[in-house]
C-alpha cells in the first residue's frame, strides 16, 4: 500500500541501499528513486491514486499497475518508485482506464466496446544518480464522435450504425495507434442521435455504416476519415477535438463538423 511522506525524506530512504554499495563496489547496481509528477489536461495536478502507472528499462516489464508491485511511495511532488539506474526507465501514465486492458505492449480496446475516456503521458528518462524526477502533462487522448439525424420522422428508428475504423488501441510506450479492427454498434438512439469515443486514429478508415435493422442490408456508407483529412483534422494532436456529424435523410446529404472550429463540411450522400 502506497505511503504519503515529504519528498525531501527519499534521500533518507535511499540510505540503508547506499550504505551496501561501497566506493569499491559497482554503484551501478544500487536503484534509483524516481518521482513522476501528473497533470492534466487542463493542467491541474491530478491525484496518483487515480493513475495507472506503466513502467519498463530495456523492455524489461518494472511495474504494471500500480497497485503492489514493488516499492512505490506518494509524495506532495507525486509518485516515486524505485528504479534501475544509468539505465533508460520508459514511463508511461494512463488516467481514467476502465474497460481497455494490456495485452503485451498494446493498450487494447475490447472487442465491440469503444475507447475509455482515456487521458495519457509517457516519456523516457535516464538517471544518472539517485534521484530523478519526470513532469507527466496527460492528454485526451480520445474524442467523442456524435451522430444526430435530421428528418428522420419514423419512430422506432428503423436504422442501426457500425462505426468502423483500423485502430484497436495503443501501444505502450510512445502511445503510437496500433492498427487492428474497431467495430462498435449503435441501435437505441438517445435525443435523435448517439455518441461513441474513439482512440487516436493511425490512419483515414474511419466510417460509419448505417444499415437497416430488418435486413441488415447497407442504406449507406460514410467516408468520415477521408472527410476529416481533408478538412485538416489532426490526430496527432495532443489533445483531440471532438467530431459532430448531422446526417439529413430528407435532403440526403452529411455535415462533419469539428467542437470549436468555425467551418463545417457537407455532402451528398447516396441513401
Amino acid at each position: 500500500m502506497s505511503r504519503t511522506i515529504p519528498y525531501a525524506f527519499i534521500t533518507l530512504l535511499a540510505i540503508p541501499l547506499l550504505a551496501s554499495c561501497s566506493v569499491k563496489e559497482d554503484r551501478d547496481r544500487c536503484p534509483a528513486y524516481l518521482t513522476v509528477r501528473s497533470d492534466g489536461h487542463t493542467g491541474e495536478p491530478m491525484d496518483g491514486r487515480a493513475l495507472t502507472y506503466r513502467l519498463a528499462s530495456e523492455d524489461e516489464p518494472l511495474l504494471e499497475r500500480a497497485e503492489g508491485a514493488f516499492a512505490e511511495f506518494a509524495s506532495p511532488r507525486g509518485r516515486i518508485f524505485k528504479v534501475p539506474r544509468r539505465r533508460r526507465v520508459d514511463v508511461t501514465v494512463l488516467g481514467s482506464l476502465r474497460r481497455m486492458f494490456f495485452q503485451g505492449a498494446l493498450l487494447k480496446i475490447p472487442t465491440g466496446d469503444e475507447c475509455d475516456s482515456l487521458v495519457c503521458g509517457s516519456a523516457s528518462i535516464w538517471i544518472p544518480g539517485d534521484l530523478g524526477e519526470v513532469r507527466m502533462p496527460l492528454h485526451r487522448s480520445y474524442c467523442n464522435l456524435r451522430m444526430d439525424l435530421v428528418g428522420q420522422a419514423d419512430d422506432p428508428c428503423p436504422y442501426y450504425f457500425l462505426v468502423l475504423s483500423g485502430t484497436d488501441g495503443l501501444i505502450v510506450p510512445g502511445l503510437e495507434p496500433h492498427a487492428g479492427a474497431f467495430r462498435v454498434r449503435r441501435d437505441t438512439l438517445v435525443r435523435n442521435g448517439f455518441s461513441v469515443r474513439l482512440p487516436r486514429q493511425a490512419d483515414d478508415a474511419l466510417s460509419v455504416e448505417v444499415r437497416l435493422l430488418e435486413d441488415r442490408s447497407l442504406v449507406t456508407d460514410l467516408p468520415v476519415g477521408a472527410i476529416l483529412a481533408g478538412m485538416g483534422y489532426d490526430w496527432r494532436k495532443p489533445d483531440l477535438d471532438d467530431i459532430r456529424l448531422d446526417i439529413d435523410f430528407s435532403r440526403t446529404t452529411l455535415t462533419v463538423s469539428v467542437a470549436d472550429w468555425s467551418e463545417a463540411v457537407t455532402i451528398r450522400i447516396t441513401i
